[in-house]
């Protein structure tokens, strides 16, 4: 499943990114969960599945020393074979919530707090055959691509769209050399880790290109491609503490683009 968000409140700096959840259903009917919100905060934790007809499963977790809040419930329509869970329906209800941190208190990611309704998107997760990519994409020749990067940063002043050439489950090359792109699935989760590397010019003084970085929390959903975040420093700003952000990322076959 991904998560994302959506802001309710005033202040302009918030998280931008996807978040990431794994969800596994036991025999038992219990479902654990795993994974990350798009502040890189961790969520883990396990809940019955309640209902006959429509299997609910409702996900809480307290959030940053009890200052914080994530709640939110995920649904599965089932088929006419009822061992056959068919995908996550989107439901409008549900928050994410940060209170803002005291000064004493060391924390550079989003400290101004935030409040932002949540929801979930996804489906059941069936892993690729081998030698597929996780994204089952048609082969291309080298200098061909076959996907699409698009990535939203707060301080970029416009969304990052590049072509990707993805060859196997690790294996992606920036058609044009940048940005370089990472991407190594875990195991059968649908879950994918990686990195991006590219270039920006900075808004303000034109001449001056930062070399930015940042890390890649992923998963693979039917529909959506690899959707997720990528956490990163964002651009010093004079007189102002450096602080950490959140951008929303999207990787899709360029067939639907």
């Amino acid at each position: 499943a991904i998560v994302y968000a959506e802001n309710l409140g005033t202040e302009p700096s918030v998280p931008l990114g996807y978040g990431v959840l794994s969800l596994t259903v036991s025999s038992t009917g219990t479902v654990t969960w795993l994974g990350r919100l798009p502040d890189a905060t961790a969520l883990t934790g396990s809940s019955p599945v309640l209902g006959l007809e429509t299997p609910t499963v409702f996900l809480h977790q307290s959030l940053y020393g009890n200052t914080g809040v994530f709640y939110n419930h995920a649904v599965w329509p089932l088929s006419d074979t009822p061992t056959v869970w068919q995908g996550v329906s989107i439901m409008d209800y549900g928050g994410w919530m940060k209170l803002p941190r005291a000064k004493n208190v060391a924390d550079t990611s989003y400290r101004e707090g935030f409040l932002q309704r949540s929801g979930l998107d996804g489906s059941r997760y069936t892993p690729p055959g081998k030698g597929q990519t996780f994204m089952n994409l048609l082969p291309v020749p080298k200098g061909q691509f076959n996907a699409v990067l698009d990535m939203v940063l707060e301080d970029a002043p416009n969304p990052l769209t590049v072509p990707l050439r993805i060859t196997g489950p690790s294996s992606v090359d920036a058609v044009n050399g940048t940005p370089r792109v990472r991407m190594y699935p875990v195991g059968a989760t649908g879950l994918v880790l990686g990195d991006i590397l590219f270039k920006q010019v900075d808004p303000v003084n034109p001449k001056l290109i930062h070399t930015r970085s940042g890390i890649f929390n992923g998963i693979f959903s039917q529909g959506l491609g690899v959707a997720g975040y990528v956490g990163m420093s964002a651009l010093p700003v004079a007189g102002k503490p450096a602080r950490w952000l959140s951008g929303r990322v999207q990787i899709m076959d360029s067939r639907f683009k």
